[in-house]
């Protein structure tokens, strides 16, 4: 199983720097920074990586939908603070679920900005979203502390063997269908075009936990085109012959 780690819009140079340490540390060797808000040529960054810098590739990208693209499975952390709670699952339980993938699947690590966490839509697309059992009336830990705890019980999870041998979709792929599926269900009125986001978050959850391969979101793209083209097709088997008249 590979690794590389997400953070969106990080603030501060210190934390950038201390998780591509932890990163090299634990040898994930891709760091994807989010549109950050941390000044990435801040002393501070070099001087907590520690040389981890030369061993860590560090991307910048625009959106976290394109630091997705790459990756097969999604791990996420939140501390499951703000008005609207995500369903959070066992932090206890994230080995178990690492176990459910292919040996050789590529995993990212999702975590959100030290001042606002991960929103509902950044949350939409991971495949599981933990939470680190701290304690309650001081439950936000730093981010980098936060990254170092979830890469060590990641990388360190007992594997039994159990998962799957096939093939993932990846980001790219998902991001295909889920984009496909909601233009459809705005057509066809399934959606609400004021909130279609409020329905589409589920059924992207249903997507994330079938664990698609490529052939099956082929499949369930091509049911999506047959869905669109319906209309004309009915019109195609009810038009009357070339010739035939009413008698």
């Amino acid at each position: 199983m590979t690794f590389g780690i997400v953070l969106v819009s990080p603030k501060y140079p210190g934390n950038v720097g201390s998780v591509l340490r932890i990163a090299a540390n634990f040898g994930i060797r891709t760091l994807h920074l989010v549109d950050p808000r941390a000044d990435l040529t801040d002393p501070d960054l070099p001087s907590l990586a520690q040389g981890a810098e030369d061993r860590v590739k560090m991307k910048v990208m625009p959106t976290l939908a394109q630091a997705l693209k790459p990756f097969q499975a999604v791990v996420a952390t939140s501390s499951g603070r703000g008005r609207l709670k995500p369903a959070l699952k066992d932090f206890a339980d994230m080995p178990a679920f690492l176990d459910t993938l292919p040996a050789r699947a590529r995993v990212a690590l999702l975590f959100g900005a030290e001042d606002r966490g991960l929103s509902q839509e950044e949350m939409s697309l991971a495949h599981g979203v933990f939470r680190i059992p701290t304690a309650p009336r001081f439950p936000v830990m730093n981010l980098a502390q936060a990254v170092a705890v979830t890469v060590f019980t990641a990388v360190r999870a007992p594997r039994a063997g159990t998962a799957p041998d096939k093939a993932l979709a990846d980001g790219r792929e998902l991001q295909g269908l889920f984009s496909h599926m909601r233009d459809l269900l705005l057509d066809i009125g399934f959606l609400n075009e004021n909130n279609p986001d409020h329905i589409m978050k589920d059924l992207k959850s249903i997507c994330l936990r079938a664990l698609l391969s490529p052939r099956e979101v082929l499949i369930l793209r091509g049911i999506l085109r047959q869905v669109r083209n319906y209309p004309r097709h009915l019109k195609n088997r009810t038009r009357r012959p070339s010739g035939a008249h009413s008698g």
